[in-house]
């Protein structure tokens, strides 16, 4: 299953708060959001899942942990195929994600996590459909998700995960237009991107982002083997997920393919026996 690039995607298919809690003054609850992300991509499931319940008691009208619950039935069933059981499921967690943060946007004191979570939970259904080849079923949110990344760029220095879409962004509004410029006219209608401040903002995303510190090394990988061509940099940073998440099998694909690419083909010998 191929990654899409979901914040390109965007661009190019388009012609009271009560109960709720800021966790990002809850260094207990931001402890166990790391163990569990740290569970879901490392395929240790049931320790995931009881680290999510948790966390859904502590604050049961925050986005997050059902924003974790999503994550966590994406990577179980991976690959989520559009015929499985488990994807009402996946689409009832990113609705009540997004439910969730409605209230959030609305107010002041809660506004950059529920734009956050608002736009990335649908960016994740996004990505689960168009991966699937299902690209009307994104049109829904597209509007929405292109509203909320522009927001996030100007959010970025208040919350590090920004930097993740915010690099995306600026990353391949010039590299895809560069590699077809059949969009070019289509790219003039929005903010101008900047590949190489994108370079930049995706490393800062790697080194302070809390919840999309995987993804954002994982767009790395996926940046220098398709764009910029740096076979060496595509290797570390899939090596470095691998090394990370042994168990996790796109994680470990994509290190092979890149391996094979860079003909390491020791390497990638001695680690295919772990898909047998």
């Amino acid at each position: 299953m191929k990654r899409i690039p979901f914040l390109i995607l965007i661009v190019f298919l388009i012609s009271d708060v009560s109960g709720q809690t800021n966790i990002m003054d809850r260094p207990e609850i931001l402890d166990k959001v790391d163990l569990c992300l740290y569970d879901i991509y490392g395929f240790h499931f049931t320790e995931a899942r009881q680290v999510q319940s948790e966390i859904n008691e502590l604050v049961p009208e925050h986005p997050v942990s059902y924003f974790l619950q999503a994550l966590l039935i994406y990577w179980q069933n991976f690959p989520l195929l559009p015929g499985d059981p488990e994807v009402e499921n996946f689409e009832k967690s990113i609705d009540m994600t997004i439910a969730l943060s409605k209230p959030m946007i609305e107010s002041n004191e809660f506004y950059t996590e529920g734009v956050f979570f608002d736009m990335h939970a649908r960016a994740y259904r996004s990505m689960f459909w168009a991966d699937n080849g299902k690209s009307a079923k994104v049109l829904p949110d597209l509007d929405n998700m292109y509203r909320n990344t522009i927001k996030g760029i100007d959010l970025k220095e208040s919350f590090a995960d920004f930097y993740f879409s915010s690099g995306l962004y600026n990353y391949y509004v010039d590299a895809y237009v560069e590699a077809h410029p059949v969009y070019k006219p289509v790219a003039s209608l929005f903010r101008k991107g900047n590949r190489a401040e994108g370079l930049k903002e995706l490393e800062i995303a790697i080194d302070r982002s809390r919840y999309i510190k995987y993804e954002a090394i994982l767009f790395m990988s996926l940046i220098q083997l398709n764009y910029e061509r740096d076979l060496g940099k595509a290797e570390d940073y899939a090596a470095s997920l691998y090394n990370y998440f042994p168990d996790n099998i796109y994680f470990l694909g994509q290190y092979l393919i890149i391996l094979l690419h860079n003909k390491n083909y020791m390497v990638a010998s001695v680690l295919s026996n772990k898909l047998k």
